[in-house]
């Protein structure tokens, strides 16, 4: 795989959107991956922890057809330390993928392709449900006087996986369509600059009950809601 002169959030952005559900440890080396794949102008990156599949991508020219997996958490820290406006040169030979930025090289291990776990969607597990602007603001707050308090985004990063399993356990929508909803909010918290504006135990309750309310209505109406 080689990506030529490619700006850094060209690649950062879809690794951030999908790699929620990356967990550092994993009995499958490989789940510690991202899948990336070129074709049709577009990179696709893709995670899965085996229940749940989340696949991003951005508008990026190369060859069709290329596609490798690398350690998500370690290129994310990796372009997250580079420079907002950085070009990157990337390659991938072997089983090690080379990134160049300016004079900087940095080298991580990858895994094939052809080994990653695909989950597939039927038609009806591609729905989406997202919130309204004002149900956010409910729960978070961008008062002064919470100015001191844990950003929503970091407390959504935190509660994440617990509360999507919940809400999906009891409303019996897939995981997959409830983490679309919660990587919307945490890019909408951090546009907002929310933050929390009660105890974080009363946060994390009052969160999951109003996913689940959320999440029940949208499955009894029909209808898709307002975006956040």
């Amino acid at each position: 795989m080689q990506l030529k002169q490619i700006a850094r959030d060209a690649l950062l952005k879809p690794l951030q959107a999908v790699s929620g559900i990356v967990e550092r440890r994993h009995t499958l080396p490989i789940l510690a991956n991202v899948l990336l794949e070129q074709r049709e102008g577009q990179l696709y990156v893709t995670a899965t922890d085996l229940e749940m599949q989340i696949t991003a991508h951005s508008t990026l020219e190369g060859k069709d057809g290329q596609a490798t997996t690398v350690g998500a958490r370690k290129l994310q820290d990796l372009l997250r330390a580079l420079p907002d406006d950085a070009t990157l040169n990337v390659d991938v030979t072997s089983s090690k993928m080379t990134v160049r930025a300016g004079r900087s090289r940095f080298n991580l291990q990858t895994l094939p392709a052809a080994d990653y776990p695909r989950i597939s969607l039927g038609t009806e597990q591609l729905q989406t449900l997202s919130l309204p602007q004002r149900d956010l603001r409910k729960l978070f707050s961008d008062r002064p006087e919470h100015a001191g308090n844990m950003k929503a985004a970091r407390f959504i990063a935190r509660v994440r996986r617990e509360v999507r399993r919940v809400v999906a356990s009891w409303t019996g929508e897939y995981q997959y369509t409830i983490d679309q909803v919660l990587e919307n909010m945490v890019q909408r918290s951090r546009e907002l600059n929310l933050r929390l504006a009660a105890a974080e135990d009363r946060a994390k309750l009052d969160f999951t009950i109003m996913l689940t309310v959320q999440t029940m209505n949208y499955l009894h109406s029909g209808r898709h809601r307002v975006a956040l």
